[in-house]
């Protein structure tokens, strides 16, 4: 990796091939560890279509990294909104996130939290979530730095 500088900024429509490829990365990479998240085929052109959604809402985000004309790192997210029975304030969710191999470990994946959390609580988050594999011991300690802390535990069962 050549040192070259990276900009942080909102996505855009013409960034929505790296995009989705980075996502079938990302899947690809999670299915490593959980084969639940194994993509079946056309997924990479449905996830076309909700990056395009997400791309046009104001309640969501995906914010790129960027070292010259490629796109080395992604971030998205929306709001969530509690039943009305609960008293709870809106929720924030980082969906996302993904750094091409040659940048991770250079704080690309911090400063993608960093701006995600600042734009969810600029619009009115007060509780952040995510979720995270617990076999991917590698995510687990990352979001643990980020000072994430567990919150529940999803359990599953095959029938």
């Amino acid at each position: 990796m050549t040192k070259k500088k990276v900009t942080i900024r909102l996505a855009e429509r013409g960034d929505l091939d790296q995009l989705v490829q980075m996502w079938v990365d990302l899947m690809n990479l999670t299915a490593e560890v959980n084969t639940r998240y194994r993509l079946r085929a056309g997924a990479d052109e449905l996830q076309r279509a909700v990056f395009l959604d997400l791309l046009k809402r104001n309640d969501s985000f995906v914010i790129v990294a960027v070292a010259g004309p490629k796109l080395i790192g992604f971030v998205n997210g929306y709001f969530a909104y509690p039943s009305k029975v609960f008293a709870q304030s809106t929720i924030g969710v980082i969906e996302n996130l993904f750094v091409v191999e040659p940048w991770r470990r250079h704080g690309i994946g911090r400063e993608l939290v960093n701006r995600s959390v600042a734009w969810l609580k600029h619009f009115g988050a007060m509780e952040l979530h995510v979720n995270v594999v617990p076999k991917n011991i590698v995510s687990l300690k990352f979001w643990r730095a980020m000072e994430f802390d567990v919150h529940r535990v999803a359990m599953v069962k095959e029938p």
